[in-house]
């Protein structure tokens, strides 16, 4: 049989504080036969507060599967900050 093997990994997802995020759709699925496949992510965006500066770990469940996947979600005050003073 065809069976599963693995999700691919999805990349956190960084977004300033009270904007709304949006959640990649889809993961890639990866079978015992070597095929892949982007199969639709349900997220339980329950404990997501976008109000609030802080890293969030978000689940999700694969289309057709009681499988579980995870986005990291950052919130923060504003975008590339963390960056700013590397370029001196």
């Amino acid at each position: 049989a065809n069976e599963v093997i693995g999700y691919a990994a999805i990349e956190d997802i960084t977004s300033v504080v009270g904007v709304e995020v949006t959640l990649p759709e889809t993961v890639s699925v990866t079978y015992t036969n070597t095929t892949k496949e982007q199969k639709k992510v349900t997220w339980d965006t329950s404990k997501l507060d976008i109000t609030k500066i802080a890293d969030y770990t978000v689940k999700g469940t694969v289309e057709g599967t009681e499988d579980e996947v995870q986005v990291v979600v950052h919130i923060v005050l504003i975008l590339h900050q963390y960056r700013l003073h590397m370029q001196k």
